[in-house]
């Protein structure tokens, strides 16, 4: 809804030059530019009156570029007959949402701006006013007629996006807006058995095409774990990396609502199954799980992460830390964090979802990610946060005995069987799936729970990962922007 909004308001229906002072950035939204470009328009972010300068003469006076959307996000010279040329708009959330606080809106973290939209076109009031806005943000989108009217929304979206899913990208939209869905199903306390299901269809798109996503692009960031590592050292930046294990799209939803900074967010595939020793490896090494020394064992870790890194550079710029508490070293270039927190709350949750996302929020709300954040940018580096899997709820079939590896002793969704015949018998007697073992040694069999089914007692509800399901093996990759949207 919010694009539309923003189209109505460009005038994009009936202007073909358009320049956009657009003071709060909302027009780096990458979805946003998306829909614009959709519409047949040449997007330009104005920093360079030079360079801006060659590109009227020789591309838009000249006739080459046809539709174009001129980008101002501050008070910067542009020529006259340069803006001769343009239509001029103001987009700013004033102009977008007039019954709303527009400071407010601006100070505001992780806001979801299409349910923001429903709700404000559902109710009348006045809200203009600071308090009125805290209001609105703080009590009435949470109010339940407001949040089943979103949900139906999502549903219809979800729909929509499955007649389509014929890649990757699809697949990410797919998970973005299912973590949405979750999050307010959780809230209201429904079934989500009463909800579009579409875990066969992913199933059958991680079998048919997970095996080829390593050949794809990353120009605009990884598509799996295993490439994250080469996107941020190839940029050449001082950069932190924080990883939080276990960490899924639906979390960072809630840990985003208590930073202080803006962040843009991304998603990556996980490694399958989705646990801790293939996956967080496969995250920091920067390698395949069959390029992997030990696979299935953290042990060399640390080491692979170092061997990793000095590809780009020397030893003395790397560092590697743990949790929360680190002093980087004036030396530091490239650094990452492993943080456990939130894979430790999951395997120790004894009250599901339910539970798992109040365990999340009373993290958020100590603040500690916040101030590291803000550590770390205080001290030069950009930031980014990943994970390496994420995690799910899930109900006890029962639980086989005496076979199998224990890759990783708390995840209860996967086996991994070496020099065993029987696995058919396993297959039918625990609803299993055969997993065609994509980046893995080849000399062994991955046998995966489905769904929301665990390999633990009968009827016990679990958090877990280690499965195939979206929410497990599509996770966040985040850059914190700080308070520049465009650069």
């Amino acid at each position: 809804m919010l694009v539309e909004k923003i189209k109505s308001i460009l005038g994009l229906t009936y202007k073909d030059y358009i320049l956009v002072k657009d003071s709060d950035k909302i027009l780096g939204e990458e979805r946003i530019i998306d829909a614009i470009e959709a519409e047949g328009y040449s997007i330009i972010f104005y920093k360079d009156v030079e360079e801006f300068r060659y590109v009227f003469e020789s591309q838009i006076k000249a006739g080459d570029l046809k539709r174009v959307l001129l980008v101002l996000n501050e008070d910067t010279y542009v020529a006259y007959d340069i803006i001769k040329w343009f239509s001029i708009c103001n987009l700013n959330y004033g102009e977008i949402f007039p019954r709303l606080n527009r400071l407010i809106l601006n100070q505001t973290r992780a806001l979801d701006w299409d349910y923001i939209s429903i709700v404000y076109e559902n109710t009348y009031e006045d809200y203009s006013s600071e308090e009125m806005t805290h209001k609105f943000l703080e009590e009435v989108i949470y109010e339940k007629q407001h949040l089943v009217a979103y949900l139906k929304k999502l549903e219809k979206d979800l729909n929509k996006l499955l007649k389509e899913a014929d890649d990757y990208r699809k697949w990410f939209q797919i998970a973005y807006i299912n973590a949405k869905r979750n999050l307010i199903i959780g809230k209201l306390d429904l079934d989500k058995k009463d909800f579009v299901d579409f875990s066969k269809e992913f199933q059958a798109y991680i079998f048919k095409d997970f095996g080829s996503l390593s050949g794809k692009s990353t120009y605009k960031g990884p598509i799996l774990v295993s490439k994250a590592m080469d996107f941020l050292l190839r940029r050449k930046k001082k950069t932190a990396f924080i990883v939080l294990d276990g960490m899924s799209i639906s979390d960072w939803m809630v840990l985003e609502r208590y930073l202080d900074y803006k962040a843009k967010t991304n998603f990556v595939f996980a490694m399958i199954p989705t646990v801790t020793s293939i996956s967080r490896q496969s995250l920091l090494a920067g390698l395949l799980p069959q390029e992997l020394e030990k696979p299935f064992s953290l042990v060399n870790e640390k080491k692979q992460y170092y061997s990793k890194v000095e590809e780009y550079m020397e030893e003395s710029l790397i560092n590697y830390y743990r949790g929360y508490d680190l002093d980087p070293s004036f030396k530091d270039f490239f650094i990452t964090t492993v943080i456990n927190e939130i894979d430790d709350m999951v395997h120790r949750q004894m009250y599901g979802m339910e539970g798992h996302i109040s365990d999340i929020t009373r993290m958020a709300q100590t603040g500690k990610l916040n101030k590291l954040i803000g550590k770390l940018l205080e001290s030069g580096f950009e930031v980014y946060i990943g994970s390496d899997h994420g995690n799910k709820e899930s109900f006890g079939i029962g639980r086989p005995r005496g076979m199998g590896i224990e890759v990783e002793t708390k995840s209860q969704k996967m086996m991994i069987i070496k020099d065993y015949a029987e696995t058919k018998e396993l297959i039918e007697d625990y609803n299993l799936l055969e997993y065609p073992g994509y980046y893995l040694p080849k000399d062994y069999s991955y046998l995966l729970s489905r769904d929301d089914e665990a390999l633990t007692l009968e009827n016990a509800r679990i958090m877990s990962h280690g499965g195939i399901s979206i929410e497990e093996v599509i996770v966040p990759f985040i850059e914190i922007e700080g308070e520049d949207n465009y650069e």
